[in-house]
């Protein structure tokens, strides 16, 4: 059964919120540290796993039969990293982060696009971006 969200928790820091605004106004707040090692790492075009906590740039996704998972890409703090099967790879690297729930393949598709992504998206964060289209609506069913 759901349960009703009474606070936001930052993953990184733990620090605890009443609302989404302020929980995502903390998370999106510009550390320029982090920023400037993210664009060192992405001129030295070497490959590297990032660590929690670290800025890394994530695409924007969208989806046509279900708007409420849309993201906008930009810059991303890493809540997670783990190893997984993709393509053949056991070892392939994957991120979580904080500013959505879309993160991804780090290894095969992340870290290629990083040099891209940083031209696109300079100190933008990525963020959510639903389309919550009218109640009932089925994009399958043609009228």
């Amino acid at each position: 059964m759901p349960r009703k969200v009474e606070a936001y928790a930052d993953p990184i820091t733990g620090m605890v919120y009443k609302t989404a605004k302020e929980a995502a106004a903390a998370e999106n707040k510009l550390d320029r540290k982090k920023l400037a090692e993210l664009k060192r790492r992405i001129k030295a075009a070497k490959f590297w796993v990032p660590k929690v906590g670290e800025y890394i740039y994530t695409t924007t996704r969208m989806s046509i039969d279900h708007g409420e998972d849309d993201v906008v890409g930009g810059l991303s703090t890493v809540s997670k990293v783990y190893t997984g099967m993709s393509g053949g790879d056991p070892k392939c690297v994957f991120v979580e982060i904080s500013q959505h729930d879309r993160g991804g393949n780090w290894t095969q598709f992340l870290f290629k696009d990083q040099k891209g992504l940083m031209k696109r998206f300079g100190s933008s964060f990525s963020h959510p971006d639903p389309d919550h289209g009218p109640s009932g609506y089925d994009p399958h069913e043609w009228h």
